[in-house]
């Protein structure tokens, strides 16, 4: 992990504020007595390893009194909490500060140290590769983390903090995808890739054209059946053949359908789109029915 160092003591941070009587802000004396008080117990909580509240304390003091000291032991809180993205973003803020030649060393010394440091966070932060099979369908959404990809980091790295992170797919008539990736702290890119699934449309419209299909089929077996008793003897075995073709064959194409279209409810995805649409399919003499409940 990032070997943090802690060259300014507590008694170099919180007087800093005090040196500071105009490098970088006029603050009055009531505000960089506020500020020290905060820093030192923000530096005490640091170094007892409660990175949170130090990080809090640290803010509320740079808030009354700014002093690069305050943000930087902020990143080194965030480095030691592995938010290593947001601990690059504070060091960044460290070293835009611009320090006159009269600015108290303790202010110089922290922006050394944030340099050298940054160096260190960048080498350890993973980055996420996400890129998609095919060419992206019109309308689709990335979701990392449930927060969206933008457009232009699709396929390029993006730094993001070690862990355990959600990918999720969505674009219009195909099906969800989701996808889960841990990212470990060391550098490097870890690529995710989602394959574009058979289009839902398409099952749709093969559902559909099989539930016709079945229900024409049980139409004529039900249509045979009702005429046999009725008919001639020569026409008989006609109506038999047609009565048992038009069950079987109906029967087949519904329950293939009722499939397809099950499969497609199903395809859904959850984590975008809300709950799955509830397939109903009622089927009847000679007829079918096919409805969504949402």
């Amino acid at each position: 992990m990032l070997a943090l160092r802690l060259s300014l003591c507590a008694a170099i941070l919180v007087a800093s504020a005090t040196i500071a009587g105009g490098a970088l802000a006029a603050g009055s004396v009531a505000d960089r007595e506020a500020a020290r008080s905060l820093a030192s117990k923000a530096y005490q909580l640091f170094e007892a390893g409660e990175y949170r509240r130090a990080i809090d304390l640290f803010h509320q003091a740079d808030a009354r009194f700014h002093a690069p000291p305050h943000l930087l032991y902020v990143a080194r809180a965030q480095a030691k909490l592995a938010l290593l993205v947001e601990a690059k973003a504070t060091y960044q803020r460290v070293l835009e500060d611009r320090l006159t030649a009269e600015a108290p060393p303790p202010f110089k010394e922290a922006q050394g140290s944030a340099r050298s440091e940054l160096a260190e966070v960048e080498a350890l932060t993973p980055s996420l590769v996400v890129t998609i099979a095919g060419p992206t369908p019109a309308g689709a959404r990335i979701l990392v983390d449930g927060e969206p990809l933008a457009a232009g980091d699709l396929g390029r790295p993006v730094p993001r903090n070690p862990g355990a992170h959600t990918v999720v797919f969505a674009a219009p008539g195909v099906a969800g995808v989701e996808r889960a990736v841990v990212l470990a702290s060391g550098g490097g890119d870890e690529r995710v890739e989602l394959p574009l699934t058979a289009p839902a449309a398409r099952t749709v419209v093969a559902g559909g054209i099989l539930l016709a299909l079945g229900t024409i089929g049980v139409g004529v077996g039900t249509t045979a059946a009702i005429l046999l008793p009725r008919a001639s003897p020569a026409r008989v075995n006609d109506l038999r053949v047609a009565e048992i073709a038009g069950f079987a064959g109906g029967g087949a194409a519904l329950a293939a359908g009722v499939v397809f279209l099950t499969l497609h409810a199903r395809a859904v995805p959850t984590s975008v789109s809300g709950p799955a649409p509830l397939l109903r399919i009622g089927v009847g003499p000679g007829s079918v029915s096919v409805g969504h409940a949402f």
